[in-house]
């Protein structure tokens, strides 16, 4: 690739100054919402495409997948807790959400780097593009709350419209530190690795078969309690049981602190990052 081209991309994602990066990164992806639309369409029709269940498998793995995670915990620990299939179905969505963002978000610039030789458009169109997928998935699978409702009698509030806001911000997160690491993933292939053994671990440090108040009878509010805040999936699932059960979170105010911050500490770090990073690890990797 020429000077005359490189100079051009990286205009891209030159001008203004670097706390204005998250917006000036959402602005471009604003600017470009056809072609995430046309991206996200494509990995719809390409996944469902041959199956006989087509949209019915984003309802009925995750309510497979929690039925599989009841079994297991209950045998394990044995809990009584109300709801508590219903509880595990929400962790597990929340956490596969997560998961899946982050890991494809991490691998953007890798899969999609021949494309880039020939499409002049923000590196973050194909992140984005599958964080929406993600995001759309997760949304249709949430259809499956309903049976659990009237199983459990439980009652319909406006509350429940806060549920969509609650995944958005988790694939928020996850793509913001998913966009972080893909300039590193582009010169270290061991980051794949290591991503991807985070998050298997990270399953079991997630409240996906256990819940905040299970941990605090457990271990207390100690130095424990504010590591374990640090995971930005407990807030999301914990206010969905919440609302779903009408129970308080549990969760104290400097819970919700270290959310805040490793949420919009994400976002601007992330997109400072791969907004600078992100063409040199593209061109020269």
């Amino acid at each position: 690739m020429n000077e005359d081209s490189d100079e051009g991309l990286t205009t891209l994602w030159q001008g203004g100054g670097r706390l204005s990066t998250p917006l000036r990164t959402i602005q471009h992806l604003w600017q470009e919402r056809n072609l995430i639309r046309l991206l996200v369409k494509r990995d719809f029709t390409s996944r469902y495409r041959r199956a006989g269940l087509g949209l019915g498998w984003a309802i009925l793995e995750p309510l497979l997948l929690a039925a599989v995670y009841t079994f297991i915990f209950q045998i394990l620990v044995g809990t009584d807790r109300f709801a508590y299939p219903l509880m595990v179905f929400i962790g597990a969505m929340f956490w596969r959400l997560f998961s899946t963002v982050l890991s494809s978000s991490s691998n953007s610039l890798i899969s999609s780097r021949n494309l880039f030789q020939f499409a002049r458009v923000p590196k973050s169109i194909f992140s984005a593009s599958s964080a929406v997928m993600a995001f759309q998935m997760a949304l249709l699978s949430m259809v499956s709350i309903f049976p659990f409702v009237w199983w459990y009698e439980l009652e319909l509030s406006w509350s429940f419209l806060l549920i969509p806001v609650w995944l958005a911000v988790t694939a928020l997160v996850a793509w913001s530190t998913g966009i972080l690491l893909a300039p590193l993933a582009t010169r270290i292939p061991d980051v794949m690795h290591a991503i991807r053994f985070v998050l298997r671990v990270g399953f079991f440090l997630s409240p996906v078969m256990w819940t905040y108040d299970m941990f605090g009878k457990r271990f207390g509010d100690g130095w424990l309690a504010a590591v374990v805040q640090c995971n930005p999936t407990i807030v999301p699932i914990t206010e969905v049981r919440s609302i779903l059960l009408s129970e308080p979170t549990g969760i104290p105010a400097t819970g919700y602190t270290v959310f805040a911050l490793v949420s919009v500490l994400s976002l601007v770090v992330g997109t400072i990052v791969f907004e600078t990073k992100a063409h040199k690890a593209v061109v020269y990797a």
